[in-house]
């Protein structure tokens, strides 16, 4: 399973996470919330192996009549305020006949219409996604950019919803944005009390539309993402917990969190190397060139910084993720 520590830094210190109501990212085996107690409930999805190779760290569903999905019971988020929603999806196959569920909440435990935001893949390899209203039940914001979507390979989306405008970005590029309909008559979309992924039922007892992949790290946010944001995500999210081309990074960086100051072993150290410390919300902080073991970080906000080490040709040769922490 992943390290708890490096997946808290990977989550939480962006500017926008103070806006992040829930994640699902698997690592410890469950479909529990891991910033708050909206946690789900899985029923036959298996653990497998994540995009950065750590084993029992995201659940695989096997597609259809394999009756495997994940639930929660919980609105989550306000989806008929602004809100936005970032998750990583994998392929094994498409459903030929039909549209294969990645996250939604159109329906509720019972398989009652209820609105919400649906959200999958269609027979023809393209995402698609829907919102609906109820009352009377009508589908009030739509998109599908299109794209195919490669079967054996991991796939990014973000969802940002501001008020009318409805955002999709696949692997942090925005492809797609729609309005949604009679916003200023007062339409909006509904928000349900039960959320699924990898699959939907039609009663509590039938699962339908299974997905044939893996799903990971789930989020929801009761904002609207910017467009930097999902970036700075998809970024981060990204990187392996150790990035490193030469074998450095074992015995590379202490402490880490740091306070004050950054010692770089002295068998890491070549003089006439560069660093730089890169804000994850975005900007280089602090840069120079690598001319001692120490790099203070007094002057540096807390936050949670990635410092490169590049050579005299300026290539990156190895990547850190360090956390500045107040003393």
């Amino acid at each position: 399973m992943k390290n708890h520590y490096s997946t808290l830094l990977a989550l939480l210190f962006f500017s926008s996470m103070q806006a992040q109501v829930a994640i699902y990212n698997f690592d410890d085996g469950t479909a529990n919330d891991f910033i708050g107690n909206r946690d789900g409930v899985n029923i036959g999805a298996t653990l497998n192996t994540d995009r950065h190779g750590n084993p029992n760290s995201v659940f695989e569903y096997y597609g259809l009549n394999d009756n495997q999905i994940t639930y929660v019971e919980d609105p989550i988020i306000d989806v008929s305020e602004d809100f936005s929603i970032t998750f990583w999806f994998y392929l094994n196959s498409v459903n030929p006949n039909n549209f294969m569920y990645l996250v939604t909440s159109r329906k509720d435990r019972f398989g009652s219409e209820v609105g919400g935001v649906d959200m999958g893949v269609k027979s023809d390899s393209t995402f698609e996604l829907l919102c609906r209203k109820v009352a009377p039940l009508d589908v009030i914001g739509y998109l599908n950019p299109g794209l195919k979507l490669n079967r054996c390979e991991w796939h990014f989306l973000g969802l940002s919803v501001h008020q009318d405008t409805i955002s999709l970005y696949l692997n942090s590029e925005k492809v797609g944005e729609s309005l949604i309909a009679n916003y200023s008559a007062g339409s909006r979309i509904t928000t349900s009390p039960f959320w699924t992924f990898g699959g939907n039922f039609s009663n509590f007892s039938t699962i339908y539309r299974e997905l044939d992949g893996k799903l990971d790290d789930i989020r929801f946010f009761d904002n609207a993402l910017s467009e930097k944001e999902i970036r700075d995500i998809y970024t981060f999210a990204s990187l392996s917990t150790d990035v490193d081309k030469i074998g450095l990074l074992t015995n590379f960086a202490n402490p880490n969190p740091a306070t004050d100051f950054l010692l770089i072993k002295d068998d890491v150290l070549e003089h006439g190397q560069y660093f730089d410390l890169v804000h994850m919300t975005g900007g280089t902080q602090l840069s120079g060139i690598l001319n001692s073991t120490r790099i203070p970080l007094s002057e540096l906000p807390t936050g949670l910084y990635l410092l490169q080490i590049r050579d005299k040709k300026h290539k990156v040769i190895a990547r850190q993720k360090i956390q500045k922490v107040a003393r």
